[in-house]
């Protein structure tokens, strides 16, 4: 099988919206919890937003990514994996440093996106602090995108 790469996108909007991305994902796992207190914290790591912020995350900090590396960290790390959560999770994050989520259909995609419902709060937060606090932005993106 042939082995996918992510590289991270050259274009400093490009990484903003993924530091953007990354925070709605976070947002996404801690309601997640909250709402399922009893939950593993493998169940949460292998469901589909817990791969796509851990796959952005590891994006942002190395500037590349392979899915072959990432199956073995996960495997390792988690001791369990699902193959189907992992491999729409990558290509979905692969969608967005290749074409900005033109092919991923479904869910909210970048907030960027033309017509998308989230703009007024991604200009927020790329625009750093402001009257908001990070927390009440973060809130408030992810209402929007539910």
């Amino acid at each position: 099988m042939e082995t996918l790469k992510i590289t991270l996108p050259k274009n400093p909007f490009s990484r903003k919206e993924l530091e953007y991305k990354l925070q709605v994902y976070e947002l996404r796992l801690v309601n997640h919890a909250r709402k399922r207190p009893y939950s593993l914290p493998q169940d949460i790591a292998i469901s589909p937003n817990g791969y796509r912020f851990a796959i952005i995350d590891r994006l942002l900090r190395r500037g590349e990514v392979s899915d072959s590396g990432l199956v073995e960290e996960f495997i390792e790390m988690d001791g369990i994996f699902d193959e189907g959560n992992f491999r729409d999770a990558f290509e979905v994050i692969l969608d967005y440093c290749e074409t900005g989520g033109i092919n991923t259909r479904g869910g909210t995609g970048l907030t960027l996106r033309k017509g998308s419902r989230a703009i007024r709060h991604i200009s927020e937060f790329l625009s750093g602090p402001s009257s908001l606090s990070r927390r009440r932005r973060l809130r408030s993106a992810s209402r929007t995108s539910s």
